[in-house]
């Protein structure tokens, strides 16, 4: 018996959410410090989320 595909709209419409708050994070920092000075980290905390997170979401900085 094949298994139910689980399909949230507003689960997505967060993590697209979460991604774009990720990248307009890194692009302020990246502006602001430099691309070498800026971290995952530091993008993270500006984001708000947790340094997974912004792997999962964005694979890092490159």
């Amino acid at each position: 018996m094949p298994g139910r595909r689980y399909h949230s709209p507003r689960r997505a419409e967060a993590a697209a959410a979460t991604r774009q708050s990720i990248l307009d994070a890194a692009k302020e920092l990246f502006a602001t410090h430099g691309y070498v000075a800026t971290t995952v980290t530091r993008i993270a905390a500006a984001a708000r989320v947790g340094t997974n997170t912004v792997y999962t979401s964005t694979g890092g900085k490159p």
